[in-house]
């Protein structure tokens, strides 16, 4: 009788892992459903945020059961993830022109334009994978339950060690930061944290920071984020640049482009701290 008990107990109550993956599904799903009355900049990132976190605990998962088709079960969310990012993307975008100093005021209109057309088309998109019917996700939160309810916190200390000499390894494994290593030492860094959050508060385990980092965590991470900001602004100017409508402006254009580098440098050189 007490083996049948302890049996149902644990097949009864949820792991707070679990219990944490199936909020941020729900939370997903309700901010989805509220993007489909409207297009808000608030609702997509925090659905991003959302998506993150439950992202975050699936690779947790993965970790212990690296078979798992963690593919198949989260390509919908990643679907909407990256829908939702297209058009973040373009709205920190416009933020950022209008932010440049010294502006050619009639390439910031027309420059202007061409983001809301871009962003026209990007909802456009969204609003289509909205359409299609999110997974329930309940599969996700029983393979996370059956899998954490047997995991040990020395288990979960596996987990950060791991994740730490990768952190490392992205940022020291060259003589200098390599720019190929910046996304998935963003990624590292944001998967740590928010794990990091979820063992604090699901089972009272903290890891610590990533040890002997020469930077805080979260100011790391958000180093890289406006990095990556300026790269992708970077990026699509250079994409604007071979519309006929550019020629007339090249001057304009190469002073937001230099000066969305230097700030884009700045960062490199606060990030990398060795010496050049």
């Amino acid at each position: 009788f007490v083996y049948l008990w302890l049996y149902l107990n644990l097949k009864m109550t949820q792991h707070p892992l679990a219990a944490m993956l199936a909020g941020h599904n729900t939370e997903i799903h309700q901010l989805a459903n509220t993007l489909k009355t409207g297009i808000d900049a608030e609702v997509i990132h925090a659905l991003r945020v959302e998506t993150k976190r439950m992202r975050a605990i699936l690779r947790l998962l993965r970790f212990f059961q690296p078979h798992w088709p963690y593919g198949r079960h989260y390509d919908a969310f990643r679907t909407l993830f990256h829908a939702a990012g297209a058009l973040r993307e373009l709205q920190l975008q416009l933020g950022m022109l209008k932010a440049a100093p010294d502006k050619d005021l009639a390439f910031y209109e027309i420059y202007r334009v061409h983001l809301m057309g871009q962003m026209v088309e990007a909802r456009r998109h969204l609003q289509d994978i909205l359409k299609k019917k999110l997974p329930a996700g309940d599969d996700l939160v029983e393979a996370a339950d059956m899998q954490f309810k047997y995991c040990r916190k020395s288990d979960f200390a596996l987990y950060f060690n791991a994740k730490a000499e990768e952190i490392h390894r992205y940022k020291t494994g060259n003589p200098y930061l390599d720019p190929a290593n910046i996304h998935p030492l963003r990624k590292a860094i944001k998967d740590y944290n928010n794990n990091r959050r979820n063992t604090k508060t699901a089972l009272k385990f903290d890891p610590g920071p990533v040890p002997d980092f020469s930077h805080a965590d979260s100011d790391m991470e958000k180093m890289l984020g406006d990095w990556n900001d300026f790269d992708t602004a970077l990026i699509h100017l250079a994409q604007a640049e071979k519309q006929k409508w550019a020629r007339p402006h090249h001057d304009a254009i190469l002073e937001l482009r230099r000066y969305w580098t230097d700030c884009a440098d700045a960062l490199w050189y606060a990030l990398d701290e060795q010496p050049r």
